[in-house]
């Protein structure tokens, strides 16, 4: 039986790291280290008392076939246990500044062809992995596994843990450099580590939850530290609708996720509501009890392959007239008049206020709620239904 990847053993993956392996020193890893490195947390179970053995799918570090993969894997195995053989961690112990170097990892196991790993952390480790005492960082995988660089993952963990202790990180240059490289001798020149490290990952983090800033303290000429400032959050540079965010939030989809999307100029608020409102109607007419989930909603997002659909919605060939129905209808006809999900794209009352308070809260919008209406939706192809005191904005699919 095939390796299961994490995302299908777990609902939300995550890793929770101690805050001085946030920070300890080590060699740089690449992309496929990294992903072992984060994957053996991810695979931790939350209340841990005995170090487990890590079982980790082959896909999840290298997630395409090539004739390479099986090479590549092995390789990466080796590398990380020769990076985490001397990992330094920072102590301060009755007012003393230190530090302690561990080997991070007891072992790495691969078979040739195998589709995957088996490995387990150190006992000397073991007291960041079992004493966190709340001092740890929790960052979801998918936000991580999202990013191109293993830097840009390093970067992201640590701002994620300035964010959320409150304050800002300030160090010296060389053991900045350490947290990256470890003793590797490398980007010596400064202005060389900011243009080709430092701007490249602060560029790489911009839409994400740890977009940051750095400050440079010099002594004369010679910059000798940095202050990483975080950002504001991207859900304070950016806000969701908040309809949106809570349809997003019902089917647990990764607000992150979206919002990198959408500040990426990837896709639209509105595609991002079509898509929900699609999701719903189909979840509606499926006579089965497995519905369509967050995982299929952010593929429709990523993969675009309803924007067709989408764009027709927005601008029908022919338009549809709009038709009101009198308040005074009677309930028996009630059910003839309502929109059938499964048929059509339909926007309530309540939902259609939320819009136009975040036009105009968002966008400036300085028209009344009949003007917004005629211009987003009946000039589209939506018709306005009366329903005794509140009305539904209607288009048939």
């Amino acid at each position: 039986m095939a390796q299961l990847s994490i995302f299908q053993e777990q609902k939300n993956p995550a890793v929770r790291m101690h805050n001085n392996i946030v920070w300890a020193r080590f060699p740089y890893l690449e992309e496929s280290e990294m992903k072992i490195f984060l994957l053996m947390f991810a695979h931790l179970p939350w209340n841990i008392e005995e170090l487990p053995v890590c079982r980790i799918a082959v896909k999840d570090v290298i997630p395409y076939h090539s004739g390479e993969r099986y090479p590549r894997i092995k390789q990466a195995c080796r590398e990380l246990k020769r990076k985490f053989d001397s990992v330094e961690i920072n102590r301060l112990v009755n007012g003393k500044e230190g530090f302690r170097l561990i080997s991070a990892i007891s072992f790495i196991d691969y078979l040739d062809g195998n589709d995957f790993i088996e490995a387990k952390f150190s006992e000397e480790i073991k007291p960041y992995l079992i004493q966190m005492k709340g001092n740890f960082t929790t960052v979801e995988l998918f936000e991580l596994f999202s990013l191109k660089t293993s830097g840009a993952m390093r970067f992201y963990i640590m701002i994620k843990s300035c964010i959320d202790a409150g304050i800002h990180f300030r160090d010296t240059l060389d053991n900045i450099r350490g947290m990256f490289f470890g003793k590797e001798e490398k980007y010596e020149e400064y202005k060389v580590f900011k243009r080709d490290f430092l701007l490249r990952h602060q560029k790489a983090l911009e839409n994400t939850l740890s977009a940051f800033e750095f400050e440079e303290h010099k002594k004369g000429k010679t910059v000798v530290e940095l202050t990483f400032k975080p950002l504001k959050k991207a859900s304070d540079r950016y806000n969701l609708p908040t309809l949106l965010e809570k349809q997003l939030k019902s089917y647990n989809v990764n607000l992150a996720t979206v919002v990198k999307l959408i500040t990426a100029n990837e896709v639209e608020e509105e595609y991002v509501a079509f898509v929900l409102k699609h999701t719903a109607a189909e979840n509606s007419s499926k006579k089965s009890n497995k519905k369509l989930d967050g995982g299929y909603i952010l593929n429709r997002l990523k993969d675009k392959s309803l924007y067709q659909a989408y764009l027709d919605s927005v601008n029908p060939s022919l338009p549809m007239a709009e038709e009101v129905e009198p308040a005074t209808k009677k309930k028996n006809s009630r059910q003839a008049s309502s929109p059938t999900p499964s048929a059509t794209i339909t926007y309530k009352e309540q939902e259609v206020l939320l819009m136009y308070q975040d036009a105009q809260k968002r966008r400036g919008y300085a028209h009344d709620l009949e003007q917004y209406m005629e211009e987003i939706f009946l000039s589209n192809g939506f018709i306005k239904v009366l329903d005794g005191k509140q009305f539904y904005l209607v288009k048939s699919n």
